[in-house]
């Protein structure tokens, strides 16, 4: 199928641009892979398709130490594909074409150097993802409803970091990050179950790094989930018995890296 893209951008002066962007795509159709009903055929699904519109615009102040990037779009997703259960009386899960869908929302991201070898990064997202149009045979077998949110995608999200460099002469370069990222409850089913969902959290992560003074050798160690958040990356409300399946996430870790470039 066709994809087509459209972009226009302008310069306005040295410091700001600002684009608009039209694109299409799609996500091919298939073979349903897993079959527990009593059927004797391989059920099938559609593309999807999605016709996309962005406008944003890029700033970098004269002195360069403050950066903004700014974008605001609209999604229309047709025979959106989600997974559902096998409508013929069988257990397995499988991808069916469940609708028409919107997403839309804006992110905004910065990077601020408030004062030389001190950097203070910055980025907020908000999306409204919502099912527009229902398939009745995808609903009645675990799909969404009108007025249902896409699954896996949070309203809100936030991230922030703050960085320094301590130059040490001809012992190279040593530079600590700390980075917080911050999401809203997501839902897992595309019929919305509570049951399969994540609820707000933020994950807190440490980094120091050291670069030699002619870039041959680094040495990076890092702390991830400092508060040893418990999280999930999916989960899954069997519907034919009590049990659930969980993806979770990593707790706290430590390691360290090591680089030498010839």
């Amino acid at each position: 199928d066709w994809t087509p893209m459209a972009n226009i951008a302008y310069d306005w002066n040295d410091e700001l641009m600002t684009y608009f962007t039209y694109s299409e795509g799609f996500k091919s159709g298939g073979v349903q892979q897993r079959i527990a009903g009593p059927v004797g055929f391989a059920p099938t699904y559609d593309p999807e398709f999605v016709e996309s519109f962005e406008i944003g615009f890029k700033y970098n102040s004269p002195g360069g130490d403050f950066t903004l990037n700014a974008a605001a779009f609209f999604a229309d997703y047709t025979d959106i594909q989600l997974e559902t259960i096998d409508p013929n009386g069988g257990i397995a899960p499988q991808l069916e074409n469940a609708g028409e869908a919107e997403i839309k929302g804006f992110e905004l991201e910065a990077r601020w150097t408030p004062i030389e070898s001190w950097f203070v990064e910055g980025a907020l997202g908000h999306l409204d993802a919502t099912i527009t149009e229902a398939d009745p045979n995808a609903t009645l077998s675990g799909g969404p409803s009108v007025g249902d949110t896409v699954p896996h995608v949070p309203s809100w999200t936030f991230s922030g970091a703050i960085i320094k460099e301590f130059g040490l002469g001809d012992n190279g370069t040593l530079t600590p990050r700390v980075d917080y990222a911050y999401r809203t409850k997501v839902l897992f089913s595309p019929d919305n179950d509570p049951r399969d969902s994540q609820k707000s959290h933020g994950i807190l992560n440490a980094s120091v790094g050291w670069v030699s003074a002619n870039d041959k050798f680094s040495v990076n160690a890092y702390v991830n989930n400092i508060g040893d958040i418990h999280r999930l990356y999916y989960t899954d409300q069997s519907p034919s018995s009590s049990a659930r399946s969980d993806r979770v996430g990593r707790g706290r870790e430590w390691y360290v890296t090591g680089e030498y470039r010839f």
